[in-house]
């Protein structure tokens, strides 16, 4: 449960994926030549190890996605979080903890950043029928103000 938790937040694949056929078949495949050549000729042997340890992850993975047909739909259709007012909030953190802002001056900022919506509230509004509250100010005023106040 924990891996796919993981693999939900960060929008990656596991790194280990079961076995498809295909894989098998190549895997085999390298094998029973890379067995062949040593019996033949051991320095092609030594020589094609070295260049299968240092491109082969690169070409089976490769190999692998063009022999499975995947490619990622699911990566697509998953939302791209918006980190722009945990950064902001951050930033303003910072500012606060080297002493740029005073307590007043903070807890108002703070205020204005906390009551920006997000488009899920939108969204959340939109499903209701009901129109969303104005904002005080939008993002990009609040970006504007905090880049200011900072001399940038």
């Amino acid at each position: 449960m924990f891996v796919h938790e993981h693999d939900r937040m960060t929008g990656s694949r596991p790194l280990v994926r079961g076995v498809t056929p295909s894989v098998a078949v190549v895997t085999v495949a390298v094998l029973a030549t890379f067995v062949a050549l040593t019996v033949i000729n051991s320095s092609v042997a030594i020589i094609l190890a070295i260049f299968g340890l240092l491109f082969g992850g690169d070409l089976l993975r490769e190999l692998a996605e063009a022999l499975d047909g995947e490619t990622e739909p699911a990566a697509e259709d998953e939302p791209i979080p918006d980190h722009d007012a945990e950064d902001a909030l951050e930033r303003l953190r910072v500012r606060y903890a080297d002493g740029e802002l005073s307590d007043a001056e903070f807890e108002r900022r703070l205020a204005v950043l906390l009551e920006t919506e997000t488009v899920a509230d939108v969204e959340r509004y939109l499903d209701e029928g009901t129109a969303p509250p104005p904002a005080q100010e939008t993002e990009t005023e609040v970006d504007r103000e905090l880049e200011r106040s900072s001399g940038s």
